[in-house]
């Protein structure tokens, strides 16, 4: 996953550095340690913080942004039976794995799901 945002970041090569350097430093870390995750959507914010969006469906979806600060927010929809959850948190990047596992979400977020 680290050549995904490497080829993201190549896009915006010859302009300005429109990121924010401790958000991509933090997204590196995080996808290097992750290395059984699949390859997410990565977009910039407004603000030059890196996004990572792993969607499944409408009703699987998880967005992890990384924080200047080098924690991260992240938004994840998933299924509780007949309907759709959404749960919204901040966390330290270590945090994420454990936050999300009770809500199912690595079974389509992970290689091996």
């Amino acid at each position: 996953m680290k050549i995904e945002l490497v080829e993201f970041l190549e896009k915006f090569e010859d302009k300005d550095d429109p990121f924010n350097r401790a958000s991509v430093d933090a997204c590196q870390r995080f996808l290097n340690a992750n290395e059984d995750l699949t390859s997410p959507d990565i977009v910039a914010s407004p603000n030059g913080t890196i996004i990572c969006q792993w969607r499944k469906d409408e009703n699987r979806n998880l967005t992890i942004e990384f924080l200047k600060d080098g924690s991260v927010h992240f938004v994840l929809f998933a299924p509780k039976g007949s309907k759709t959850i959404r749960v919204q948190l901040s966390c330290s990047l270590d945090e994420v794995r454990q936050k999300i596992k009770p809500f199912g979400a690595e079974s389509w977020v992970c290689k091996n799901g």
